[in-house]
């Protein structure tokens, strides 16, 4: 997590999904947010469009809101923001009139976010897309593509995906059947006949 934190607000609590889907997937040190609004525990501060409804900065606002949600779920199924690496990718839905041309402006709120918590490697890439409506009439909708560090080792627990050398059996001792054979009481099968 960047170390300058005077400008790092809170997570809210961890966002509950609102259909048929998982919040966060992780496959192969990937994890994928669905996307997430501004709403808060069911509750939007803000409704309706951007540069209609609402002004561009309460879309960053509701954009910064909307990111702190993702993180909130990252934070939930990582065990912490500190298991994140880095996000990777951002795309962000703003709602808006077809004539709104701001969008950049608006998924700046979110973008401060990220680098507030985790400094250049809270800069992704980034997308961001006009849309005639969201969900509940949300203004803004985000999705996170991040990557988590490697667990240790030595803390992997059940079902960890680590695998760890189990000690095996001490190797069987070969003996020279030949020297085997000279030493007194020594006996081997493969040892040559004697000969006349």
């Amino acid at each position: 997590m960047n170390e300058n934190k005077t400008s790092v607000r809170t997570l809210p609590p961890t966002p509950q999904p609102a259909g048929n889907y998982v919040p966060v997937r992780e496959a192969h040190g990937v994890l994928y947010t669905a996307g997430h609004t501004s709403a808060v525990q069911g509750m939007l501060e803000h409704r309706g469009r951007v540069g209609q409804d609402l002004t561009v900065e309460e879309g960053r606002s509701a954009a910064a809101t909307a990111v702190l949600n993702c993180l909130a779920s990252l934070a939930a199924h990582a065990g912490g923001l500190d298991r994140i690496e880095e996000i990777v990718s951002m795309t962000g839905y703003v709602c808006a009139g077809s004539d709104f041309t701001d969008h950049p402006r608006v998924m700046d709120g979110a973008s401060e976010v990220l680098v507030s918590y985790f400094g250049d490697r809270g800069r992704p890439v980034r997308a961001a897309v006009g849309v005639s409506s969201l969900p509940d009439g949300a203004p803004v909708e985000i999705s996170l593509l991040a990557t988590i560090r490697s667990a240790q080792k030595s803390s992997a627990g059940p079902g960890s995906i680590g695998v760890t050398e189990q000690p095996g059996p001490a190797p069987a001792k070969c003996q020279d059947p030949i020297s085997a054979a000279a030493q007194p009481g020594g006996r081997s099968g493969s040892a040559p006949a004697a000969g006349p």
